[in-house]
């Protein structure tokens, strides 16, 4: 609960808008790629790929870790109308995440899905940064999401090496 705490309350609207933000996302690429993800399950996989469920539950807590710490930055910077654009930098990694979705789902470009996945990392970490400059608490949150990606990128080119190369 302490995270939630920003200048001593909880800002209950900002909160509700940064979680909703990457969450409707998700829900909006699964709801355009459904029929897309028999194909993932008949891709030849890397070992240490994790199961459908593991991935549903890993990445919507990451989710909801990324709308906490957004709500964070965002909020510390809208009350000392400080001057950073690390909300940008936010939104354009989300963005960009949920297009890698349908390169890699439904569109099933594995090269370009993986160099996407890397660019994805360094606006994260571009993104960290510039949270860190705000707020430190909300630039740790994002750090378990930049090491999922990390992962993902290694299963993508995986995926990539055995299925296209």
């Amino acid at each position: 609960m302490e995270f939630l705490r920003v200048d001593n309350k909880i800002h209950f609207i900002n909160l509700i808008v940064n979680l909703l933000v990457p969450l409707l996302g998700a829900i909006i690429t699964i709801y355009f790629n459904i029929n897309s993800i028999s194909i993932y399950e008949d891709l030849k996989k890397p070992f240490l790929s994790p199961s459908p469920l593991i991935t549903l539950i890993i990445w919507t807590s990451l989710y909801i870790i990324l709308g906490i710490a957004a709500y964070r930055f965002y909020t510390k910077n809208e009350n000392k109308k400080l001057n950073s654009n690390g909300y940008f930098f936010y939104l354009l990694q989300l963005f960009c995440y949920f297009g890698w979705k349908f390169l890699f789902i439904t569109f099933r470009l594995y090269g370009l899905s993986f160099i996407l996945l890397i660019v994805i990392v360094i606006i994260s970490i571009i993104t960290s940064l510039k949270f860190f400059r705000i707020d430190k608490k909300s630039a740790f949150l994002i750090l378990p999401y930049i090491m999922w990606l990390i992962y993902s990128a290694v299963i993508n080119y995986f995926i990539w090496f055995y299925n296209e190369m």
